[in-house]
């Protein structure tokens, strides 16, 4: 049994898991992960709630509840709201956030959401640590880390030696972080195409999944956990 939980297998994903075991971004504090759009499922059971078991958190966050639960493992406490339509035909909610605390110490907010439009540039997921911040797009073949100047960064010495009031003048000019981009090689970044690739492999050759059923389950329990939060 498998199911089809494609992030685990993206190449970006695994990119920004290389980072994080690295030590780059220091200890991992928050991590956001937002998707908006303008879409409408079609009529039918995904817009009826006791058929379809929930709307936009269990047919889209649940996605990113695995890939997060994949990087930091069981999250200890879930904390979620939800917005239901007014005048759609979607029953279940179009818009809502959840919120994780791992045992790390690490939080993490999922906003997802049927109903807006976002900033074409908004990552997809943003990772927030004690010495950088990684952002990472499932449709950009590279990662974006940002990290603190060296002490003795250029930038850094003239905020030093120059007098502060020329400082506030410049400042506007003087880069106070560096930014980094991490290239991924591969044309299937969110792992479409590797995930069924795999599904086809282990029917073949009888192993188990790279995501089997019981991890699907406890991604459910999560978002089950976060629908009852949003109901008390």
């Amino acid at each position: 049994m498998a199911v089809a939980e494609q992030y685990r297998l993206s190449p970006i994903s695994r990119a920004a898991l290389d980072v994080i075991r690295s030590g780059r971004l220091g200890r991992i504090a928050l991590l956001h992960a937002c998707v908006s759009a303008r879409y409408r499922p079609p009529a039918g059971w995904k817009t009826n709630p006791e058929m379809a078991g929930g709307g936009v958190l269990l047919d889209v966050g649940i996605h990113y509840v695995d890939l997060i639960r994949s990087w930091f493992g069981k999250p200890n406490r879930v904390v979620a709201m939800t917005s239901s339509p007014s005048a759609t035909n979607i029953r279940g909610e179009e818009t809502g956030t959840l919120l994780l605390q791992f045992a790390q110490g690490v939080l993490a907010t999922i906003q997802i959401s049927w109903s807006s439009v976002g900033p074409a540039d908004t990552p997809n997921i943003t990772i927030f640590g004690e010495r950088g911040a990684l952002e990472l797009w499932f449709n950009r073949p590279y990662l974006k880390l940002t990290t603190a100047l060296p002490g003795g960064h250029w930038s850094a010495r003239i905020r030093r030696t120059l007098p502060w009031r020329v400082v506030s003048r410049i400042g506007w000019m003087l880069p106070t972080s560096l930014h980094t981009r991490i290239r991924v090689p591969g044309n299937d970044l969110n792992g479409s195409r590797l995930l069924i690739s795999d599904f086809v492999a282990a029917i073949k050759c009888g192993h188990e999944a790279a995501v089997p059923g019981s991890e699907g389950l406890e991604d459910l329990k999560v978002v089950v956990a976060g629908y009852a939060s949003g109901e008390t």
